[in-house]
């Protein structure tokens, strides 16, 4: 296999930091690479920055609409001409043994087809901000399990893949606006073993005014409870042996139960993006499955039904009161100074 690697770079309107980008990777240990430059239909002097670097070996592409960041890492990945790919931000630093150690890893064992990297934070200034972001495990089952119940804990920036990875799976999800890596991250480890940098090989550039699209801006909430579902229907395409390797307490089921029972017990989970989305795949499923009540290896019957939907509601009620309690104290204390009652 050639080991050549592309360092595929998406940019939209970061004039101001994509030269040191491009010049992280021309320092890198390891020299076998080439460079995609994607353009999402900047507005800033972008393409003028880049063309001092360009040449048989760093390529540019500017897209004549905007895309979106998901269409666009998609649009580089199809570009490299070479099998082992690694993403960074336009924004973000590369550090010089970056690429040398996502060789190794590929080249340790072939199963593998991701390489999750390990970030530096750093800020517009590039001062280290003393903080460090890394998957919190190796193991893909571990890593699958806290996907699903604490989202996403896995750094994108610095993400290396094999190219052949996406004849098993789709690339980025292009309908996605914040959630795109989320979904990556799963779908790479349904279909494909991972390894992890043994240390931070990456700058992550965190702006003080939020300016990431991943930064806590008002309209974040509405677009996460709208891409949620989707993310969490990955689960639902685990094989019965992935499933009982990332959900340990399904071990007893059988294959045909297995599906039906991890929905059932995601609809009593505390958290309301997961009861809510189990809830929906719930109704879905005994939809497609009309006579389960009367026949079922679960011992699962209507009013064990009912059981969840009272539960469910009575939590959220709970929820509600205690938000209604919240509010009533904050403005009595509001009132306090001024002898309002």
């Amino acid at each position: 296999m050639n080991d050549t690697i592309t360092v595929i770079i998406p940019t939209y309107n970061k004039a101001d930091f994509i030269s040191q980008t491009i010049e992280s990777v021309l320092q890198q240990t390891y020299k076998n690479f080439e460079i995609v430059i994607i353009d999402d239909c900047s507005s800033d002097n972008t393409e003028h920055v880049v063309q001092k670097y360009l040449s048989g070996k760093i390529r540019y592409f500017k897209h004549k609409t905007n895309w979106g960041p998901g269409e666009t890492f998609n649009d580089g990945i199809k570009k490299a001409r070479t099998e082992y790919i690694t993403l960074i931000a336009s924004d973000d630093i590369l550090l010089p043994a970056h690429l040398e150690l996502v060789i190794n890893e590929f080249k340790k064992d072939k199963k593998i087809e991701t390489v999750f990297s390990k970030l530096q934070v750093i800020d517009e200034n590039n001062n280290y901000l003393n903080k460090i972001q890394e998957p919190p495990y190796i193991d893909k089952y571990k890593l699958l399990n806290t996907l699903f119940y604490i989202e996403n804990r896995i750094p994108s920036p610095g993400i290396a893949f094999k190219k052949s990875l996406f004849n098993k799976t789709k690339m980025f999800n292009p309908n996605l606006i914040l959630m795109h890596d989320y979904d990556l991250n799963i779908r790479c480890m349904m279909y494909g073993e991972i390894a992890v940098l043994p240390e931070p090989t990456v700058l992550y550039r965190r702006f003080s005014d939020n300016c990431n699209l991943s930064g806590d801006n008002n309209w974040y909430a509405y677009c996460h409870t709208a891409e949620n579902n989707i993310i969490l229907d990955n689960y639902l395409n685990l094989t019965y042996t992935d499933m009982i390797k990332t959900f340990p307490d399904l071990e007893s089921c059988l294959e045909k139960d297995i599906k039906f029972k991890f929905i059932a017990e995601t609809c009593k989970n505390e958290q309301k993006r997961l009861s809510e989305w189990a809830f929906e795949k719930l109704i879905e499923y005994l939809n497609t499955h009309p006579d389960f009540f009367c026949n079922n290896d679960l011992n699962f019957q209507y009013k064990d039904y009912i059981d969840l939907y009272k539960a469910h509601a009575e939590k959220n009620i709970i929820k509600l009161t205690h938000k209604q309690k919240l509010f009533k104290m904050m403005k009595d204390t509001a009132k306090m100074p001024f002898g309002v009652k």
